[in-house]
């Protein structure tokens, strides 16, 4: 499902959602397990349970399945074949050992542990449903654990893996509702009983005593952005809205599910009248040989924190007003064009990828009176144009400038490859902004994703998988194991499915 449709889709069931209908039937189910969301780590969590033998209904509140795994790239595996094959050998225990300390012991380690374990097996899993993997290091910054997916019939990457699973799904019977929505669990005696959820014309009652809740985060939701990440989401936001409103975070605490901090998947980016989401100038936004300034035209980072997106997004949002400016001249947008990106966006624009229409894309942008893309003959005339203090800025240049030529960074240690003096023809700015693929966490699980009580009790037959998740990770996502989050999601949600068929038997 590629992202055209995806979004069409979307809003379609949305509009009809609004309309409603005056005369909605009712329908009432039962299942083995009801998996609500059909991304990433649902579609993983209803295979799994069918495949055991479970009655399984899955419910995805949009006109499609997918989420933001349809525009996922890879999934996070140490000690696979795939790595094997080009004879890396990252372990386990190193992995254990370096996240640990980046979640700054944050996150729960045997939680973690067991991801990292079983992270290869669930690869092999996958891929036991058509699915195929290449092993890549898609930056400097990061080892060799993403696992891009190929190609499965008309889709590939994340759209590729949920086509491949919705097959699986359908062949193994399970009952899939889109455009439906749950609204609230059905609990009787502190445990669940089942789900009520309503599409646009049709209201269901699902008896269930399992439920798994995959809705992905909670990023189209200003409320809880706010109150759970403390930004502002009018300067912090999705890059894809994806009507990502929180739904099982807010069923998983109305049940008395305890709360974890939240965290974000931060990336930069840009926006603005003239800017299309990835293209030449967009990308030129995230390249390494920028000068990064923020709003009082002082460096705040070091500009290779792009090859690390999670952090460089930390960095601007840091700033005040969240934001900042990548500043390059005419011969790096010549290099862009000629050389090609020094950085990818994934593996959907490669590095290397020419950018010829940089310029042509930034004036127009700005001959249409764009706030977000300005440009300048001079130091002066650039500050004046972005509203920073050309004293300040002057100085800034001069300093990075030296640092270039000595090829030291004494300031922020940025490669120095990556450091080249700015200053050859016109000037230019784009704004940066700090964006999320998705949000992180806000519930507590158990080790077998079981969701747990303000007294760490798991609350029986209620399930947490993939994005929902808070305590395995720390305050920032993490880049160095590529693809972290997606694997974590086909694991979570593979584990959940186990253990809510293994309860059935009891």
């Amino acid at each position: 499902m590629n992202r055209r449709k995806l979004v069409m889709a979307t809003a379609a069931v949305l509009v009809a959602a609004a309309c409603g209908s005056a005369s909605a039937a009712e329908h009432a189910l039962s299942a083995d397990v009801v998996v609500v969301g059909a991304g990433g780590s649902g579609m993983a969590a209803a295979v799994r349970a069918a495949e055991l033998g479970a009655k399984v209904v899955l419910l995805e509140k949009n006109g499609v399945p997918g989420g933001g795994a349809a525009f996922a790239e890879g999934l996070f595996g140490v000690e696979s074949r795939w790595q094997r094959a080009k004879n890396y050998g990252l372990s386990v225990e190193e992995s254990a050992a370096f996240l640990q300390r980046f979640d700054h012991y944050k996150s729960d380690p045997k939680l973690r542990r067991l991801y990292l374990e079983q992270s290869a097996p669930t690869l092999d899993w996958v891929a036991t449903h058509g699915i195929k993997f290449e092993a890549i290091q898609v930056s400097p910054s990061e080892t060799l654990t993403w696992h891009v997916i190929g190609k499965y019939k008309d889709d590939q990457h994340g759209a590729a893996y949920i086509h491949a699973l919705a097959d699986s799904a359908a062949k193994l019977g399970v009952k899939t509702y889109l455009g439906t929505p749950a609204k609230s669990l059905i609990m009787k005696d502190g445990r669940v009983a089942g789900v009520k959820a309503a599409s646009a014309t049709d209201t269901y009652t699902i008896k269930a005593p399992n439920v798994i809740l995959a809705t992905g985060g909670f990023g189209d939701n200003p409320k809880l952005v706010r109150s759970l990440l403390g930004y502002d989401p009018a300067r912090v936001k999705s890059s894809v809205p994806l009507n990502k409103t929180g739904d099982g975070y807010q069923m998983a605490i109305a049940a008395g599910g305890a709360k974890t901090a939240a965290t974000a998947v931060l990336h930069p980016g840009t926006e603005g009248k003239g800017i299309k989401f990835l293209s030449n100038l967009y990308v030129m936004s995230w390249q390494p040989a920028n000068l990064w300034v923020n709003d009082h035209g002082e460096r705040f980072a070091p500009e290779t924190l792009s090859f690390e997106f999670a952090l460089a997004g930390n960095a601007i949002a840091s700033q005040w007003k969240n934001e900042g400016w990548a500043i390059f001249d005419d011969a790096e947008a010549e290099r862009m064009a000629k050389d090609g990106a020094d950085v990818g966006v994934g593996v959907i624009i490669p590095t290397e990828t020419k950018l010829p229409d940089i310029r042509k894309e930034a004036n127009a942008a700005i001959a249409a009176g764009s706030d977000a893309v300005k440009s300048a003959d001079s130091v002066e005339g650039l500050a004046s144009a972005i509203g920073v203090p050309a004293a300040t800025l002057k100085a800034t240049f001069a300093t990075y400038n030296k640092a270039a030529e000595m090829k030291y960074d004494g300031e922020f240690f940025k490669m120095k490859q990556w450091l080249r003096p700015l200053g050859k023809g016109k000037l230019y700015a784009v704004r940066l902004r700090p964006y999320w693929f998705c949000t992180l966490g806000g519930v507590r699980t158990d080790r077998g994703m079981r969701v747990v009580d303000s007294e760490d009790r798991p609350i029986p037959g209620l399930y947490a998988v993939g994005a929902e998740v808070g305590n395995v990770y720390g305050d920032t996502y993490t880049t160095w194991t590529s693809g972290h989050l997606f694997g974590f999601s086909a694991w979570s949600g593979k584990v959940a499915a186990e253990n809510a068929v293994k309860s059935l038997k009891k």
